[in-house]
């Protein structure tokens, strides 16, 4: 039934801790006989850092240091982040991750920039097929509906958080993300290893996977 696929599995409790790290739910998977590896020649993923300047972790060198250099590139601005969106596909890239404020409505656009102004991925784009949304959402579930309708474009994974995250946790899951992604190892292990981690639980635990968990990276030059 539809409505399992919003009770928190996770949060559930055995010899007094939860399941993160021993149990992770897989919502709204499609059923598909595509390959689970996502091959590209080029770069392995994007960020897309809309994190206001000077709060905190939004620092001009805030992803200077991240793992396996060159196979992830870094647009830092909505001015990047949109020139970028101008002149290439965002399916360009196997994995989008989007940084940002979040709106934490329903209503409205998923992403808050520094200005005030929602924004959104354009609608008319073909989708990379691993989208990651480190945005703070609504206990409603603003973002597991976003992401669903991710899926319904052409996503075929979505990371999403329900409710708020910490961005000082969520920098160092980002981290272990892209770390794994790059190692080529399983959309679906890297979240649970992080969920059963100490640094990146705070922000791990909040975050469900949507779609296919079996997805991993694989460099077309191998």
């Amino acid at each position: 039934p539809a409505s399992w696929h919003e009770i928190p599995w996770e949060w559930l409790h055995h010899d007094g801790a939860t399941l993160h790290g021993r149990l992770l739910a897989i919502r709204h998977a499609i059923r598909s006989g595509t390959p689970a590896m996502v091959a590209s020649r080029g770069h392995a993923g994007a960020v897309f850092d809309l994190w206001p300047d000077g709060e905190g972790t939004g620092t001009p060198k805030r992803f200077g240091d991240l793992a396996a250099p060159g196979l992830i590139q870094v647009y830092r601005g909505i001015g990047p982040v949109t020139a970028f969106l101008q002149s290439k596909a965002l399916s360009a890239f196997p994995l989008v991750c989007i940084v940002a404020h979040g709106s934490e409505r329903s209503s409205t656009e998923p992403v808050r920039l520094a200005d005030g102004a929602l924004w959104s991925l354009p609608e008319d784009e073909p989708l990379p097929s691993v989208v990651v949304l480190l945005v703070c959402g609504s206990d409603e579930r603003n973002l597991t509906a976003y992401g669903r309708s991710l899926l319904h474009r052409g996503a075929v994974a979505v990371l999403a958080p329900v409710g708020r995250i910490d961005a000082a946790a969520a920098d160092v899951f980002l981290r272990r993300l892209l770390a794994g992604w790059c190692r080529y190892e399983r959309l679906d292990e890297i979240l649970c290893a992080a969920q059963a981690g100490s640094e990146s639980a705070a922000a791990a635990h909040r975050i469900e996977l949507l779609g296919r968990g079996d997805l991993h990276f694989g460099s077309a030059n191998i």
